[in-house]
Parts: structure tokens; C-alpha cells; sequence
């Protein structure tokens, strides 16, 4: 079975801090490409995207928003798979990847975009507080990956 190439989007402004660790974390296959959308950062965020052989595609701060910005990579990408992320979350797995690719397989071929549970190791004020049955992402930064309704502390 062959892997599915995958476009990765990742939205950046100032990023510095986090990029690089979540970037390192990916296990990119041959023929996958790395997009970053970034609104104007100024920190080395470009820099550190481009050593890891990311694609910037600019947008404009005053034309930026969370969709427009996803909307702008998703339209840059150009693998038959889009797969957005955080630029302050690190795969706490190599083979994190690897797991979408496998979901992916077994679509049928009329499947033109699928969206899942939120998949990933979940930090609530500092602590890993949730995790589902796919793959595993934690904060680089303390930053929530949204409200978890059911806390339970991971060792």
C-alpha cells in the first residue's frame, strides 16, 4: 500500500518559541509538502519553516483570520490530503502521521474531505489532561487545545 501524500498547513504569526519543536516532530514522507501561512512575523518564524523545508505563503495581517488563513493554505496545498495544525503543538509521536495516513487508506475513493475526533493528548493549564484512541499531541507552551469536558490526568 502506498501513502497517501499529505499537505500539511500550519498557520503561523511570530512562532519561534514552538514552530521548530512541532516541525521536528513531523515524520514527513517523500512527497509530502510542508505549508506555512504566516501574517507577518518577525521573530525568525520564516527562517526556522524554511530550514525545515517549508513553503511560506503569505497573508496580509489586516486580511488575516483564523478560516481566511486556512482557507489561503488549503488553496496553496498540493497534495490530494490536507491536514491542518498548530504551530504551538508537537506530535508527541513519530509515528503521529502515520495514523492519518492509515485512516486515510481506507476511505473510498468519493470521499472528498473527512473531519474526526479531535485527536491528541490534551494540556490544560499545564498538564496532560486527555487523550483519544488515534494519536497523541501536547503542548509546546501550556496553550489549551480547546475546554475538555472530562479531565483525566495522565501519568
Amino acid at each position: 500500500m502506498s501513502k497517501p501524500s499529505l499537505s500539511l498547513v500550519i498557520r503561523t504569526l511570530d512562532s519561534a518559541a514552538t514552530l521548530g519543536a512541532v516541525l521536528g516532530a513531523l515524520d514527513l514522507a517523500e512527497g509530502d509538502e510542508l505549508l506555512v501561512v504566516d501574517s507577518g512575523s518577525t521573530d525568525g518564524t520564516l527562517g526556522i519553516a524554511r530550514q525545515h523545508g517549508a513553503r511560506i505563503v503569505p497573508i496580509a495581517a489586516q486580511e488575516f483570520t483564523y478560516g481566511r488563513s486556512l482557507n489561503v493554505g488549503f488553496s496553496a496545498a498540493g497534495r490530494p490530503w490536507v491536514l491542518s495544525l498548530s504551530s504551538h503543538t508537537v506530535p508527541a509521536s513519530k509515528g503521529f502521521l502515520d495514523t492519518y495516513r492509515q485512516a486515510i487508506a481506507r476511505f473510498p475513493d468519493t470521499v472528498t474531505a473527512a473531519v474526526g475526533p479531535i485527536v491528541g493528548v490534551f494540556v490544560r493549564f499545564g498538564r496532560v489532561v486527555g487523550v483519544d484512541r488515534l494519536g497523541a499531541i501536547r503542548s509546546v507552551d501550556g496553550l489549551s487545545r480547546g475546554k475538555v469536558e472530562r479531565e483525566r490526568v495522565l501519568e
